[in-house]
């Protein structure tokens, strides 16, 4: 599986992935090709990104929530999802000079 997260802002900052337009969190399921998501105005899912460190070198922090997800036959604004995952306590850590 692989874990993407998207915060919107720079610096450190929180992003209620529920709420705030472009914060995301995507798990993909490569054995059974299922994406797992929790984004603004989506039913049933929530979910949230803490940036607690941000410079030139190192971004860091913190992620949890519930992702779901949906069949082709539902809108994920406003079916709850077929299945969802729980992660709690996710730590994410990227080091290297950004372009």
């Amino acid at each position: 599986f692989s874990i993407s997260l998207h915060a919107p802002g720079t610096g450190p900052a929180s992003w209620n992935c529920g709420g705030d337009e472009d914060a995301l969190i995507i798990l993909t399921e490569f054995a059974t090709g299922q994406f797992y998501v929790v984004q603004k105005d989506f039913v049933g899912v929530d979910g949230t990104i803490d940036v607690e460190k941000y410079d030139e070198h190192t971004i860091s922090g913190k992620f949890s929530g519930t992702l779901g997800y949906w069949t082709q036959d539902q809108n994920p604004e406003k079916d709850p999802p077929s299945t969802t995952v729980s992660i709690q306590n996710g730590h994410f850590k990227h080091v290297g000079v950004r372009q």
